[in-house]
């Protein structure tokens, strides 16, 4: 393993782990299931009064219907984690340097 490919492997995990801790959100309204967006693991996008929600009440009022739930999106990261993870891989083969032949190598 060479230089390359072992900071191909850093990148790519600091990139699984950073969307582990900012995954996408969905949540649940009486319409049904819409994308949110990412916000932190640990703090859910409608933990933010002053943002929440803007688009969907029209109003700016951070007032939601009790049936409002939000939950992490896991195919959509699922995908991601799965598309890395084959972009890692890929880049892991390609920096893959070929051996050097020496006199003595026939």
């Amino acid at each position: 393993m060479n230089t390359t490919q072992k900071a191909v492997l850093l990148v790519g995990l600091m990139v699984l782990v950073g969307m582990f801790l900012y995954p996408p959100w969905m949540i649940t309204l009486s319409g049904g299931e819409f994308y949110y967006g990412y916000a932190p693991l640990w703090h859910s996008p409608l933990r933010e009064p002053e943002t929440a929600f803007d688009f969907f009440t029209r109003a700016g009022s951070p007032s939601l219907p009790r049936s409002t739930r939000e939950h992490i999106n896991y195919s959509r990261l699922l995908l991601q984690w799965f598309l890395v993870s084959v972009g890692m891989g890929v880049l892991y083969k390609v920096f893959d340097a070929p051996r050097p032949k020496g006199p003595d190598s026939e």
